[in-house]
């Protein structure tokens, strides 16, 4: 994050003789002010804000697009300075910065532990971003900042302070607001009372009780009470508000000076504006806020096999695929061309010749491009490898669940003319068994062999299907281990023990605590499963979940979605699995969740 320490600027700026500008005690930003932000070389993310506050037009704000930095404080800043410009900080630049910021939650908190700045600035960015009060890393933000409110009332920087700051107190106190806490809350009330006590004679406030005021405290103040929606003018001491304490200090060259004692430019002049500007707007942190964009479903289908299976948010089909990068692993590039942007590779998959990367939203193949096709909440967004006029496959099949000798009957169809077809000719994959569909699109199937079976359509020149699961008999070459994780809150469920069902020439178990313990929306954590066969000969293991949807849909084993996944295990041998569970971003339930990872096993031979 750029503070007032990591600005050193004094060079590049004018020395000009004091004049104030303006007497009224009433908030406004001169025509110098906006003149000297848009002077700025570089912009910074505080001088986007600023200019956005003051109604500026023509923000170069291409800098934005890679982050400059590591921290909570970094994300935070920059998601606040895009959603000023009204853009989405999932897909405006070359990362999901939600995403990312929330990756740098852990325990209840956002960033570094020893600090309250970074909760306070991630607070303001997830409101700014969208997203709701009721989400579980906002609740438990908002409770991290009231518990560590400090006894005087207001909050420092640190997580270790004795004592308040007016900045971090103001800032704590727009982070509330923001969160949805009212101002007649407790905690907002104590930290307002704190600023009340440390208001100066001259109007201003300073950067700690009893010390003289400065211009970056005052407008930061300033702002936490527009965002409090309190009168200024009550906010008087000595006849003085802080408006006549801001307006005192701006130049006749359209900057602000850091104090009374300050006469000219300094290394603290850039942002002391920028601040400065903000509160002179009468706006307040965050600057402007957007709506979160639709969850749809994204399903990314490559050469060869499935790269994503997830929910996503987006505006548009492009913008899907940038946020959904970081919690799906896959890598995109995307190229501007005359025509518009234009994604050229996924995952390392590379257009080439006719065949390249194009999408399917609803099935349906899209008249516009990526970038311009606006996605609605609750669509289903399938990007696929291959011909731009390729037709999607799916695979239809009545019932989940059969008895072992059961005989039934899957459909093959192609998403044609508005509707389903079926279609003939297509490859039906049953593990390692291939069916090929008739006329009718049908695929006669006998379930011979107890177990968990995926179900997936391929044909030359259309869209792989989804997969759909089938489980066989009472399975007993099955073995499950209990899924659990607590959203966004502390506490750990029990951790379980081995499952074996041995039967039938295949004997195996499996162990392992699969207790994820406390995530939240944006993080991941792997367990180890661990797959015993007793049986003389290999065996091959499949695997399926079930329970509840945050397991079913963002579960994978061995970095591969269970669909896919399948594990070849040698005769009285041991074999390990990954079991790594990914909260979306977008996840907004808390508390405990749960679920069964179901193995099952056939003969190898």
């Amino acid at each position: 994050m750029k503070t007032l320490a990591s600005y050193i600027v004094a060079a590049m700026l004018l020395v000009l003789p004091v004049a104030g500008i303006f007497d009224s005690t009433r908030a406004a930003v001169a025509p110098e002010v906006g003149a000297y932000l848009a002077g700025i070389n570089p912009q910074t993310d505080w001088s986007v804000m600023a200019r956005s506050a003051i109604g500026a037009g023509g923000v170069d704000a291409s800098f934005l697009k890679a982050l400059d930095g590591s921290t909570a404080n970094d994300y935070a800043t920059y998601i606040l300075a895009i959603t000023a410009l009204g853009r989405d900080p999932r897909s405006f630049g070359n990362e999901n910065l939600v995403y990312g910021l929330r990756q740098k939650a852990s325990n209840g908190q956002i960033g570094d532990a020893s600090m309250v700045s970074d909760d306070i600035f991630g607070l303001l960015a997830l409101h700014a971003a969208g997203v709701p009060s009721n989400d579980s890393l906002v609740v438990q933000t908002v409770n991290y900042l009231k518990t560590n409110q400090l006894a005087d009332g207001g909050w420092d920087w640190s997580a270790g302070a004795t004592e308040s700051s007016i900045d971090y107190t103001a800032m704590g106190i727009m982070a509330l607001v923001a969160a949805g806490v009212a101002p007649s809350d407790d905690a907002v009330l104590g930290a307002s009372e704190y600023l009340l006590a440390s208001q100066n004679d001259d109007g201003g406030f300073p950067l700690a009780l009893g010390g003289a005021s400065n211009t970056p405290s005052t407008a930061w103040a300033l702002s936490a009470l527009y965002a409090l929606g309190e009168d200024v003018s009550f906010w008087s001491r000595a006849g003085k508000t802080p408006v006549d304490y801001l307006n005192a200090r701006q130049h006749a060259g359209g900057y602000f000076l850091f104090d009374a004692q300050s006469l000219s430019a300094d290394l603290f002049t850039l942002v002391s504006t920028s601040y400065a500007a903000i509160a002179m707007a009468g706006k307040y942190y965050p600057v402007a806020s957007i709506a979160a964009p639709p969850t749809v479903t994204l399903r990314i289908e490559g050469q060869s096999e499935t790269i994503c299976d997830t929910e996503a948010q987006g505006r548009t089909s492009l913008d899907v695929i940038k946020s959904a990068a970081g919690p799906c692993g896959y890598t995109y590039v995307i190229q501007d061309t005359q025509y518009g942007p234009y994604l050229t590779t996924i995952a390392g998959e590379a257009a080439a010749g006719p065949d390249g990367w194009s999408y399917l939203p609803n099935y349906e193949m899209a008249q516009v491009g990526a970038g311009d096709y606006v996605m609605s909440e609750g669509d289903e967004l399938v990007w696929y490898y291959g011909a731009w006029d390729d037709k999607p496959l799916r695979a239809v099949h009545d019932v989940s669940s059969v008895a072992a000798g059961d005989a039934t009957t899957a459909v093959v169809q192609e998403y044609s003319s508005g509707s389903w077809q079926p279609f003939s000719g297509a490859t039906l994959k049953r593990g390692s068994e291939s069916f090929t569909s008739n006329a009718a699109g049908q695929v006669s199937l006998v379930w011979n062999q107890e177990g968990a079976f995926y179900l997936v359509a391929e044909a030359d020149n259309r869209v792989r299907s989804g997969a759909i699961l089938v489980v066989v008999g009472d399975a007993p070459e099955q073995a499950s281990l209990p899924l659990s994780v607590t959203i966004g809150s502390s506490g750990a469920g029990g951790s379980p023990g081995p499952g074996s069902t041995p039967t039938g020439g295949v004997s195996f178990g499996v162990s392992g605590d699969l207790n994820f313990g406390t995530l939240l929306p944006g993080q991941s954590g792997t367990r180890q499963a661990t797959i015993t066969n007793s049986s003389a000969g290999s065996i091959i293991t499949t695997a399926s979940v079930s329970g509840s949807s945050l397991f079913t849909g963002n579960l994978t084993l061995d970095n591969v979605a269970p669909p896919q996944w399948q594990k070849s295990v040698a005769g009285n041998r041991n074999a390990p699995v990954g079991v790594t569970l990914s909260v979306p971003g977008s996840y907004a339930s808390a508390g405990a969740e749960s679920g069964t990872l179901i193995f099952w096993a056939h003969s190898a031979n």
